[in-house]
């Protein structure tokens, strides 16, 4: 908890702090205090600048969010990105099963040594590739 009267004017207080940290999050208050263990109306008062907020609230919201972004974030390796940038290039339509194949056989060359940030964007890359709805019976779906 701080003490808003030593801050420099303009900066952000403990309520400003913890509705930034929310909406980062995309969560309301009450799914915030549920998560955290905190009293509904507890929050609120936080929020609202009733109450000072203490270190373990802010430190957690913190936590909260930084583990959002550990889960959420995809990185596309630069070896897939330069692949995926060449089959665009390729004026032929393009058939998304076998470019997932040479997109996969560009991981197998590698070696599979892959961040995994960099595995979830493979992932999402690739498979997005497979699941695209295709016409088994004629010309590739991307023209």
């Amino acid at each position: 908890m701080s003490d808003d009267s030593s801050r420099p004017p303009g900066a952000l207080t403990d309520a400003d702090l913890i509705r930034e940290l929310l909406e980062a999050l995309g969560i309301s208050q009450r799914e915030a205090a549920r998560q955290l263990g905190v009293d509904t109306r507890t929050m609120r008062y936080y929020c609202a600048g009733k109450l000072p907020v203490p270190e373990t609230v802010l430190l957690g919201l913190k936590e909260l969010r930084a583990a959002t972004a550990r889960r959420k974030a995809l990185v596309v390796h630069p070896a897939l990105q330069e692949a995926l940038e060449a089959a665009d290039r390729d004026p032929k339509p393009i058939d998304e099963f076998d470019l997932s194949s040479r997109l996969h056989q560009v991981l197998v060359a590698r070696g599979g040594q892959l961040e995994p940030a960099e595995k979830r964007g493979a992932f999402a890359i690739i498979m997005g590739l497979r699941f695209q709805s295709r016409r088994m019976y004629g010309t590739p779906v991307w023209i």
